[in-house]
């Protein structure tokens, strides 16, 4: 892992007070709509009417592609933000910049509150998807061809830690299972994408 600093998420400078007059947020869904505007905000009262007319009661945000994930970001006067820290805000009153909110089933688009928490980028490292890419089916778990046996690496503070050397995928899988409980991985941790979806 790098020593460089970790970049912190950039300020929201919208209050929870404000947030609730922009927005309704659906807990079933996770979505937030955008609520009616007041004529007081607009310069006359046809903008009024034409912008209630095309957003009051819409779906508010867009789809965005990062780190291999999609999110949803949502513009409001000029700034775009994540739509899960205007959430978190939305429902919790603030949000410290230094933490990231871990999206649980790892579906970013997923904002309903069971699924999100507030987490540091270490604590949000473990729990991480099986990659697609992954050979064993088991996440830091690989075959060593100069061993002839399965073995893997788990990181810990920064450092990687050996599980060891196993004869069969099962105990190597155990091992690695058991150093992520010791460890504070989340339970959800290595599971494949569209599992874990449906988890939370």
């Amino acid at each position: 892992m790098s020593n460089m600093p970790l970049k912190m998420a950039r300020p929201i400078s919208l209050s929870q007070e404000e947030l609730r007059l922009l927005f309704e947020y659906e807990a079933d869904s996770g979505l937030l709509r955008w609520r009616a505007r007041d004529r007081s905000l607009f310069a006359s009262d046809s903008r009024c009417r034409g912008w209630n007319a095309r957003f009051a009661g819409a779906i508010a945000g867009t789809k965005k592609q990062s780190a291999g994930k999609q999110y949803i970001q949502v513009g409001v006067d000029g700034r775009v933000y994540p739509c899960h820290r205007l959430i978190w805000i939305l429902l919790h009153g603030s949000i410290d910049e230094a933490l990231v909110i871990d999206h649980l089933n790892g579906v970013g688009t997923d904002n309903r509150l069971a699924n999100l928490r507030l987490v540091t980028h270490s604590d949000n490292q473990r729990n991480q998807a099986l990659r697609v890419t992954n050979r064993s089916g088991v996440i830091g778990v690989y075959w060593c061809r100069k061993t002839m046996k399965w073995t893997g690496q788990i990181t810990a503070n920064g450092k990687h830690r050996c599980i060891g050397y196993y004869s069969s995928i099962d105990d190597a899988a155990k091992a690695r299972k058991a150093l992520e409980v010791e460890l504070g991985y989340h339970q959800l941790h290595g599971v494949p994408g569209p599992l874990k979806a449906v988890a939370v």
